[in-house]
């Protein structure tokens, strides 16, 4: 059985983080599992469907806690595992948007203390991009978008000795992207990212 590997993808709402998870999922040896933090939430049903703000509120603990004993689980047993999230929570009402740099820790802890290579992909784009792209799913709002956006701007996330690839998707498509990202990645990744 190969060797295990975390490759965690993160990055703003729609700067293509799950299009690329599935692009890569395809390209890499198996055995490969992809998580996607915000599959898991939409899993859940923890509160009737018009209160979606407080699902998403209540869900997304979980939902980390979800990934991370999964993640483990799968590292354990060999698996490479492909995990994709923005790390951010923005609430529709007037609270503070939230950077969730402590949960992606947690899962790059995880992996370290099982010896584990660890790469982070960080994708970015440029905010009109983003919106374009969102105005063409309609899934979100600007508002969301432009929260993921800020705070990937400002959130510096710790992650030891795991190998870090920027990547601004604003003018390149998935398959170019995906093509960079796995040559990087069977180089061995990027430079280490601390905090």
């Amino acid at each position: 059985m190969p060797d295990a590997r975390l490759i965690v993808l993160t990055g703003p709402s729609h700067s293509g983080k799950t299009s690329l998870a599935t692009a890569l999922a395809e390209t890499l040896a198996p055995p490969t599992a992809l998580i996607a933090v915000d599959d898991i939430v939409a899993t859940l049903r923890l509160v009737s469907p018009e209160h979606w703000a407080e699902h998403w509120r209540i869900g997304l603990p979980i939902a980390y806690d979800v990934a991370e004993a999964t993640v483990e689980v799968l590292l354990r047993r060999g698996v490479t595992v492909l995990l994709e999230s923005t790390f951010t929570f923005i609430p529709v009402d007037d609270s503070p948007m939230e950077c969730h740099a402590d949960r992606f820790d947690r899962i790059i802890d995880v992996a370290q203390r099982l010896d584990v290579s660890v790469d982070v992909v960080r994708l970015m784009a440029a905010p009109d991009q983003l919106l374009r792209r969102r105005a063409g799913t309609g899934r979100l709002t600007d508002a969301v978008i432009e929260g993921t956006w800020t705070l990937h701007s400002a959130c510096e996330p710790r992650s030891g000795e795991a190998a870090l690839i920027e990547i601004d998707t604003t003018t390149r498509d998935v398959a170019s992207v995906a093509q960079s990202v796995g040559a990087l990645l069977s180089a061995g990744g990027a430079q280490p990212l601390t905090r």
